[in-house]
């Protein structure tokens, strides 16, 4: 029997969109984990795995170990095993010169099965090594998926911070919709301190943080910072920083600027 030739999305139900299972599952190739596919996928298919954000590019390559099973977190999965990460990534510019009349390359949300010539256009590219690779991928850890994506992964921080704190008998209140520079209050025996939570879906401490929460961290000594890495895995952690930790833990690099009118 022929396997397929089929385009994933990168992502998981323990990753949503982050590359870190991905490079973690292919140190040994011997990991797996469930991944969302078509509903007519075998055992045996390949698997290009593409990621639309932040390169929109296939990084890496798999294989399904089982028929595709209605899913949890999706319509159908498989069970992918035997990752490899591509040496040079696949642009989507790039597959658009390459098949330049591929419709699914104008809207590459959907999963895709792949005639025998594009898969083996596919297939031949993904081997090759380029001297100059178009995108450097790299374990962000902090999984800065879609807005989606993003959400599930805050809800579950969130969850789990409140419920780190009501633990140690703190009353906990959220005044996450207030724009304080922070999410939660929490209160015990009279004292007060401001609880800012930040999701990560991978395990590296690096995440997205606004102007206002830092102008908090540096101005407000009851600040404290509370990252939950993994955080939609049972294997979650919290870590707390007081306002003097942040500021002399991290680093800050902007990302992005706001432009008006001179």
């Amino acid at each position: 029997m022929n396997h397929q030739i089929q385009i994933v999305h990168g992502g998981s139900d323990k990753t949503n969109g982050d590359f870190t299972l991905v490079h973690d599952l292919a140190k040994t190739g011997k990991s797996s984990a469930h991944w969302g596919c078509g509903k007519d996928t075998k055992k045996g298919d390949d698997l290009l795995i593409y990621f639309e954000q932040p390169h929109s590019a296939i990084v890496a390559r798999a294989v399904a170990l089982r028929d595709a099973t209605p899913g949890k977190y999706y319509r159908y999965d498989t069970r992918a095993g035997k990752f490899q990460i591509l040496s040079s990534p696949i642009t989507l510019e790039e597959m658009k010169e390459m098949f330049p009349r591929w419709k699914w390359l104008n809207y590459p949300r959907a999963k895709q099965y792949l005639d025998k010539a594009t898969a083996d256009a596919l297939l031949n590219r993904a081997s090759r090594r380029l001297s100059t690779p178009p995108v450097d991928v790299k374990v962000s850890g902090a999984g800065f998926g879609n807005p989606e994506q993003n959400r599930v992964v805050e809800k579950a921080a969130c969850l789990a911070v409140r419920t780190y704190f009501e633990r140690l008998n703190y009353e906990v209140i959220s005044r996450e919709t207030e724009k304080l520079g922070y999410d939660f209050d929490a209160i015990r025996n009279g004292e007060k301190i401001h609880i800012e939570v930040k999701g990560i879906s991978g395990s590296v401490l690096r995440f997205p943080i606004t102007a206002n929460e830092v102008d908090c961290a540096r101005n407000d000594q009851k600040f404290r910072l509370a990252v939950v890495t993994e955080a939609v895995t049972s294997q979650r952690k919290i870590h707390i920083f007081s306002s003097k930790d942040f500021r002399s833990s991290f680093g800050l690099r902007p990302l992005a600027y706001f432009a008006e009118p001179r």
